[in-house]
């Protein structure tokens, strides 16, 4: 008897070492998972900073190209989700975006639209007609919210414009205090043609820093609407 209680006693002991361990290994699971959701624009080439926005790119093989910005804005968070989610006014702030159309709104969370561009570069001399059906998905974590957008292949063709094969768009938005938010821009680019990014890529930094720059200030009239309302 004082055997079989003997070995209850070392089965519970070695139990509640499991559990322990299980726990704790769920725990920094959860740790490295919310840290690998930030980008770490430390590994990343520093193109410049503008007043607080700062850009990176990250070099790529092929055809696919990575950008990053972040900068922090006086703004609350609910304003700066209802901008990024509100994808029918994308072309009044997204530089390079000629319009948008929300194509279904599953949810809050979850929803899909269709761009299209129609930009002129290299001084005029060569015009971007594409087009892309994309799906987002808003998901938070800890104090993070992102917004995960990515391109819908089965999506039908129109005509006019060439089909963009790979768009992948990540939104960070993170709370630093109940006014003031930092948001963080990780942005892959099909260049197609590899030779001609260099030719590109002065127009795709452009149209960060003008798309952030008019970011800043809806949001700064908004938060202005929003004290003088109260």
């Amino acid at each position: 008897m004082l055997q079989l209680t003997g070995i209850k006693l070392f089965w519970y002991y070695l139990n509640s070492i499991r559990i322990t361990f299980l726990c704790v290994l769920f725990q920094v699971c959860l740790l490295i998972t919310s840290n690998a959701q930030i980008p770490d624009f430390s590994h990343w080439t520093k193109e410049g900073q503008y007043d607080q926005l700062k850009i990176y790119t990250k070099d790529s093989t092929g055809s696919l190209k990575k950008f990053g910005a972040e900068f922090i804005v006086n703004s609350d968070v609910k304003a700066v989700l209802s901008l990024l989610r509100n994808v029918n006014n994308y072309n009044e702030w997204i530089e390079g975006i000629h319009e948008c159309r929300l194509v279904e709104r599953m949810s809050d969370l979850s929803y899909s639209y269709h761009f299209f561009i129609n930009k002129k570069i290299l001084f005029g001399l060569y015009t971007i007609k594409k087009d892309g059906f994309v799906n987002s998905v808003v998901t938070t974590r800890s104090n993070i919210m992102m917004i995960a957008s990515n391109i819908d292949r089965s999506a039908p063709i129109e005509s006019e414009y060439d089909r963009i094969d790979h768009y992948q768009v990540k939104w960070y938005v993170i709370p630093i205090t109940k006014n003031r938010v930092k948001i963080m821009y990780e942005g892959v680019v099909d260049v197609q043609i590899n030779f001609a990014y260099s030719l590109i890529k002065p127009t795709i930094i452009d149209n960060l820093k003008g798309s952030f720059s008019n970011m800043e200030a809806i949001l700064k009239n908004s938060q202005k609407l929003s004290v003088n309302s109260h």
